[in-house]
């Protein structure tokens, strides 16, 4: 199986930390196949921004067609989603909408956590077009990432835990998104600190891909 992950912003070192992540996440046998927009934003943090990345995300699905078995979108902005499923045969996913639906299934009051002032807005217009609007308890920043890059992973994951201790306190949340590849390799740790399921969108993208190219 080969799954082609799509990252609508055109940093390469941001592409290779998503593509280890989904290979560590992957089945045996299944291929990784990641691709780097050829233009737009280094990293998308704007709506306009977004919608650049649309056009991008579609020159690199036709620069593939015919040698991937699925693709993911790997932006927690989904960015260009919807274009991306009507311009392929093949299954397509992105972070954000595997993360809500794999959050789903675990859990009844998701919680959001991000990096970037846009996910506030962003995210509850997500659920909202997904029909998951009523299970997302809320959204929050832990802290802001400039590019996506965590220069300090112990203050990023410590800023995580109290974000999501706040909103299991406070919004009685039992299951967390985190948002981005920055925190995609601490869900385990977090999980234990924190005593509820904590999920990235890379991870659970791939296990929906590899279930829909199946």
């Amino acid at each position: 199986m080969k799954l082609l992950f799509i990252n609508p912003n055109t940093t390469a070192a941001l592409t290779d930390k998503i593509a280890g992540i989904a290979r560590g996440a992957a089945a045996r046998g299944t291929e990784i196949i990641a691709a780097t927009a050829p233009f737009g934003a280094s990293y998308i943090s704007t709506p306009e921004e977004s919608a650049v990345a649309v056009d991008a995300v579609l020159e690199v699905i036709a620069g593939h067609e015919g040698g991937f078995d699925g693709a993911v979108i790997a932006s927690s902005s989904d960015s260009g989603l919807e274009a991306a499923v009507s311009a392929t045969p093949k299954p397509v996913t992105a972070m954000t909408k595997a993360a809500l639906n794999r959050a789903r299934r675990l859990g009844t009051r998701i919680w959001y956590i991000g990096f970037q002032e846009i996910g506030l807005t962003l995210m509850p217009k997500l659920a909202a077009a997904y029909g998951l609007e009523q299970h997302l308890a809320g959204v929050s920043l832990a802290c802001r990432l400039e590019g996506g890059v965590a220069p300090d992973a112990d203050a990023l994951r410590g800023a995580i835990e109290a974000a999501g201790k706040a909103a299991i306190s406070e919004s009685g949340a039992d299951v967390l998104i985190v948002g981005g590849a920055a925190a995609a390799d601490h869900t385990g740790a977090l999980a234990q600190a924190l005593g509820v399921p904590v999920l990235d969108g890379i991870t659970s993208a791939v296990m929906e891909i590899e279930a829909k190219a199946r």
